[in-house]
């Protein structure tokens, strides 16, 4: 799969270690598909199809840093995340020819993440995070 685009982000800090952030972005998802895999009459079918959709994505979230001491950073996160990929018409090389339904995603992720200065010029990170989906759905249809 490839995905090519355009995007825009922003970042804004406060004097007191919040800050927010986010994104829009704006593009293509190209995907190409083959495989034997399937069978009919116990003979194994070659199917193949190529997918070619607009996409859009955005985020925002809001942060917070603290320092623990002067290596080391804490920096707890929310984020809202929302992606639709629009429908399209993908035709398969056996002739079947099918209808995908956009797919929406909307999700939230909460998180903190260590940052420990090595050196003026290196810095390790570390996390962990909770990301859940509120809705995904997709249909298709055989035309």
């Amino acid at each position: 799969m490839v995905e090519y685009g355009r995007g825009i982000v922003f970042r804004s800090q406060l004097s007191n270690g919040v800050f927010y952030d986010g994104s829009i972005r704006v593009g293509r998802l190209k995907m190409d598909f083959e495989s034997v895999d399937f069978s009919w009459n116990g003979y194994n079918v070659y199917k193949k199809f190529e997918s070619n959709s607009p996409y859009i994505a955005a985020h925002f979230g809001i942060s917070r840093e603290v320092k623990t001491n002067e290596k080391l950073a804490l920096t707890y996160y929310g984020k809202f995340l929302f992606s639709r990929t629009f429908s399209e018409n993908i035709y398969l090389t056996s002739g079947e020819d099918y209808y995908l339904s956009s797919v929406n995603s909307s999700r939230i992720k909460l998180g903190v993440r260590a940052g420990w200065e090595v050196n003026p010029k290196n810095k390790f990170y570390t996390g962990l995070a909770y990301q859940y989906e509120f809705d995904r759905y997709c249909k298709y249809s055989r035309q």
